[in-house]
């Protein structure tokens, strides 16, 4: 009794972060999360959080490349019509290549990513999760509310019921400050968003392929068709989430068509 007494007294509870509130749209915090559903089905949840409204951008993954990246990015930044000054990222590979007297060298093709849109790209500290707690806190609600006791069992469903979760269940929640509702307190800090770019930031994925003697390209476990009089030549397929358009070496577009099912 004595021994566990002493330690007792020796384990000390973790201290819990301090959210640091900020200007409306001045700050955002980005991340993702792996999580394994039914039948051993993992998807990757990516969330971007507003910090003064705690307006989000939920989207769901089967990869972490650093294009998927730049994607949920950019779609958070249309979802919303604007762009936060500053966004929290940690040291995730494809926004850093490596750490120099624990100083992050950015990834370039990320610098050019951030510079496009207009916005300070901030590293949070290495194994330091409270350098961005509103994000990680939404993740901690994730986790209880939308995968509480349901089953999923296919990454489709995920996709749709996290867009459906995320617009009729965390949007509505009362913001921990204020009690107002996230969807109204994100409404008003839109207005303080900086303006979206002319044009997005090309986000594709670019393969070098050989059209075979078929007249196809092989992508994943698909074949994309290629028109007369290409076989055997090298092409370039540059692949979104719902396209996929196939360039010649003179950079001249030979096809485009919908992205199939992998």
């Amino acid at each position: 009794r004595e021994r566990l007494k002493r330690l007792r007294g020796e384990i000390e509870p973790k201290a819990p972060a301090v959210p640091m509130e900020t200007a409306p749209g001045q700050r955002s915090e980005f991340d993702g999360s792996p999580y394994t559903l039914a039948d051993g089905l993992t998807v990757q949840t990516w969330r971007h959080t507003l910090c003064w409204s705690r307006g989000m951008h939920l989207a769901g993954a089967n990869n972490t490349r650093q294009t998927t990246i730049l994607t949920m990015l950019r779609l958070g930044f249309e979802r919303w019509n604007g762009v936060p000054r500053e966004c929290v990222t940690d040291s995730m590979p494809g926004v850093v290549d490596r750490w120099e007297c624990d100083i992050p060298v950015l990834n370039a093709r990320y610098v050019d990513f951030a510079a496009h849109y207009g916005y300070t790209a901030i590293i949070a500290p290495r194994r330091c999760p409270k350098a961005k707690p509103h994000v990680e806190r939404g993740f901690w609600y994730h986790e209880r509310n939308l995968l509480n006791a349901r089953t999923i069992t296919s990454f489709e469903q995920y996709r749709e019921l996290l867009d459906w979760w995320q617009r009729e269940k965390a949007m509505r929640r009362p913001h921990p400050k204020t009690k107002r509702p996230i969807q109204e307190m994100f409404e008003e800090e839109q207005a303080h968003l900086l303006s979206l770019p002319g044009k997005p930031y090309d986000t594709r994925d670019v393969y070098v392929r050989l059209v075979s003697a078929t007249g196809h390209v092989h992508h994943e476990t698909n074949q994309y068709p290629v028109p007369d009089g290409h076989i055997g030549e090298r092409v370039y397929v540059c692949v979104s989430l719902e396209r996929v358009e196939i360039v010649g070496t003179r950079a001249q577009r030979l096809a485009e068509q919908e992205r199939l099912a992998d």
